[in-house]
């Protein structure tokens, strides 16, 4: 591998898998175009593709860790981010560790002016966790707790469905389906019949 296909390498890691960024950053030369071009042929390199694929599986997050960070968000808890006020505390959700349940933070500031006075500073913090629910959705189909099921209804289901209802004796299901197919709707149906 050359020392330019190994700069771009750094540079695709560095510049958020921007390829045309990481080929100008290695060193080659070009418009947008050009080098969208040259990161595409270096992407198609097999030397690149394999040292790729290998940061890849360094720094990716194993199985096991996933799990556990969904598990995690699925039992968040604000209290390990507020302080005895109910205020948020940076400190604290440092502190326990929690500040990755943290989506979205939002302070707004507002100063009521006061003569003869400092201004009155009022500071409020929004939080948004990550979803819970989502993380409970996605943990409950690992487990394979929540499954898509799909009923497909066609002339067998309707004929077990007849037959449990009575709505078909086995004498007329014996005389349309024939001794044997019958025999299966009656054991689907759990219906007996001699």
């Amino acid at each position: 591998m050359t020392g330019k296909q190994k700069a771009f390498i750094n540079a695709y890691f560095a510049n958020g898998f921007v390829g045309w960024r990481a080929a100008q950053s290695a060193g080659y030369s070009g418009d947008e175009a050009a080098l969208r071009s040259a990161a595409s042929r270096l992407l198609t390199n097999a030397n690149v593709q394999r040292e790729v694929e290998k940061r890849w599986r360094r720094i990716a997050m194993p199985a096991d860790e996933v799990i556990g960070r969904l598990t995690a968000i699925a039992r968040g808890d604000m209290d390990a981010v507020l302080d005895d006020q109910g205020a948020f505390d940076i400190k604290r959700a440092r502190e326990a560790g929690q500040t990755f349940l943290i989506k979205k933070q939002k302070i707004k500031e507002t100063f009521i002016p006061r003569e003869g006075a400092d201004d009155i500073v009022i500071r409020t913090t929004e939080l948004e966790y990550h979803d819970a629910q989502t993380a409970l959705n996605t943990l409950a189909k690992y487990h394979g707790l929540l499954t898509e099921r799909l009923k497909v209804d066609d002339w067998r289901s309707e004929a077990v469905d007849g037959l449990r209802k009575g709505e078909i004796t086995p004498e007329a299901a014996i005389d349309v389906f024939g001794d044997e197919l019958a025999r299966e709707l009656f054991a689907l149906a759990g219906v007996k019949h001699e």
